[in-house]
């Protein structure tokens, strides 16, 4: 079970096969029908993150990694992770021992960060994230 303390109002959850928007009432009842969500390439499309590659040599390149990145608050938040982040998690950069898994986790990183809500971007909602 999630705990309530983990949340935010609007933060994304799942009960059964659905995801919703938590609000006030929600935290107040939580149960064990209440999952996180697991951040996936398809999540952070919706939420109008980029993926980029690096570079052309390295370590990086040798493991797959690149970066998500999205514009807010007049410059970017930039994550550290896998093409597909659900198989490894994200990492904040900078921050190694940061690991962000969940939708949840990632829209109250964004908040903090920049002090704006992580919602679905309504130009976002319908794109499936691209196979490489």
């Amino acid at each position: 079970m999630i705990k309530a303390s983990e949340l935010r109002i609007g933060n994304y959850l799942t009960i059964g096969d659905g995801a919703f928007q938590c609000a006030l009432a929600d935290l107040k009842r939580m149960s064990d029908l209440h999952k996180p969500i697991q951040l996936t390439e398809e999540w952070l499309v919706k939420f109008g993150f980029e993926y980029q590659p690096c570079g052309i040599s390295g370590a990086d390149m040798w493991q797959g990694l690149g970066f998500w990145s999205r514009e807010c608050a007049g410059g970017y938040i930039t994550l550290r992770g896998d093409k597909h982040p659900a198989k490894y998690g994200l990492r904040v950069s900078g921050f190694i021992n940061s690991r962000i898994q969940n939708v949840h986790e990632i829209q109250n990183y964004f908040h903090s960060i920049s002090g704006e809500e992580l919602t679905i971007e309504p130009k976002n909602a319908q794109k499936r994230a691209v196979k490489q």
